[in-house]
Parts: C-alpha cells; structure tokens; sequence
C-alpha cells in the first residue's frame, strides 16, 4: 500500500496506536466512562497517558524499521522480530503493571497486521534461489525447464 520512507513508518507507528486504543475501547467498553462524563481534566489526563508510548516507538523504532527496508529479506524478517520484541518489552516496561500482558500480545497482533497491511510490497517481492514469488511467470518458466 505504501512504499517504505520515514515518513509513512511514523504514520504506521500512529495508526498502529490509535487502531490499538479503538480495539482496547471496544473490548473494555463501559458506559460510565463515555466522553459526556469526563471533566477536563480527566480528557487531559487521558492524552497524558495516551501520547507518550506512539511518541517513545516513534522516537526508538522508526530508524531501525526504516533501516530494515533497506537489508536482505532474511535480514529484515530477523530485525523485524526484533523489533516486535523491543515494542512488547516497551510496552509492557512503561505501560502495564506486569510483565505478561494481554494488551501487548494485542499491540502485537496490531503491529502485524497493520504492517502487513501498509507494507505489502515488501513481502511480494522476497526472491529465492531465483524464483519470484511475486510473478507467477518467473514461477512457471522455471518449473518448465
């Protein structure tokens, strides 16, 4: 869908999050805590909590994200899982009260699905002792010879 520059990796990075936040409002929904009951503050409070951990995986993990766009594909699946493993432990570290986190193992499965989503291109074009599965083509002319 995009093709990998810096700037479309922090728009991943922010979309991932709000997806994330709408998900977690969706599957923690309660009626009492609806935006007509909140004061100021506590709406303040929210963006306070909200907005540090996309600023602090921008800040830490868009450059090596973008540098893996720019390695081998075996390199980049290896650095990619990397990556998820820094963005759990963050996650867990600076915004859960333990280790073992579901809404991490959820941030996760957000993760990859929406890189998966924004960065398609990336996928279709791994190549394998000659073959590219990205064109049926080259797939079938070299199953012929």
């Amino acid at each position: 869908m995009f093709k990998p520059g810096f700037l479309n990796i922090l728009l991943y990075i922010f979309c991932k999050y709000l997806v994330f936040v709408l998900i977690t409002v969706f599957i923690h929904y309660e009626p009492r805590y609806s935006l007509r009951n909140f004061a100021t503050e506590s709406v303040l409070f929210f963006l306070v909590l909200l907005i540090p951990m996309p600023l602090i995986n921008a800040v830490f993990l868009s450059g090596p994200l973008y540098l893996s766009f720019k390695l081998r594909p075996f390199i980049r699946f290896v650095l990619l899982g990397a990556i998820l493993m820094a963005e759990y432990i963050i996650f867990c570290y600076l915004g859960s009260q333990k280790m073992v986190s579901g809404f991490g193992i959820l941030n996760s499965g957000v993760s990859i699905g929406l890189y998966l989503l924004f960065f398609t291109e990336t996928f279709t074009s791994i190549k394998c002792k000659g073959l590219s599965f990205s064109q049926d083509e080259d797939y079938l002319e070299h199953r012929r010879k």
